[in-house]
């Protein structure tokens, strides 16, 4: 008893305390039985087959995983594009009415060349305010395009002008 007594107060000082005791003495009658290679065989097989289980599921799920982030960073990525452009479009058009109510010429060649509503842009071209067709309006460009071209004696800001209410009436009536 005295033997047994100095092999506890041994296994204590080294760190193990009764509760190992117990699988100290299976282990210990395990390699005694020859047991123990097959039970360590055993136990390899039984991890390397939950092994496989997890890495084949993982090998199932990783690519569908992988779709479905990317749809997510396509569509966070649209979405942000978007707010951009919706922000810088509020902010153009803020300073754009900021330049038109202090009445200033920062706004852009037709605030420069005094083309600034429809009516400005009709008279310039020689047509009336309403009741003119897509052709009419195409004829009257031509016609005032000659008359303000440089070898006619026509100016740069004249032109510009001319090219400004042709867009500011197309823009006005929907016509490309």
């Amino acid at each position: 008893m005295q033997f047994e007594r100095w092999i506890i107060d041994l296994l204590v000082r080294w760190g193990v305390d009764d509760a190992w005791l117990y699988h100290i003495g299976l282990f210990l009658f395990l390699i005694g039985l020859g047991l123990l290679p097959t039970l360590l065989r055993g136990l390899g097989l039984v991890l390397a087959a939950l092994l496989r289980v997890i890495f084949a599921a993982l090998r199932a799920i990783l690519p569908a995983a992988l779709v479905g982030l990317s749809y997510a960073l396509a569509i966070m990525l649209t979405v942000a594009m978007r707010t951009a452009l919706l922000v810088w479009l509020i902010a153009r058009g803020a300073r754009h009415r900021n330049a038109w109510d202090e009445g200033g010429a920062a706004f852009g060649p037709e605030m420069a060349t005094g083309t600034s509503s429809i009516a400005e842009a009709c008279a310039l071209l020689g047509l009336p305010q309403s009741g003119f067709t897509p052709d009419d309006l195409k004829r009257a460009y031509r016609r005032a395009i000659k008359q303000a071209h440089p070898d006619q004696g026509g100016t740069d800001d004249d032109t510009r002008a001319i090219l400004n209410a042709r867009d500011r009436i197309s823009a006005h009536f929907g016509w490309s």
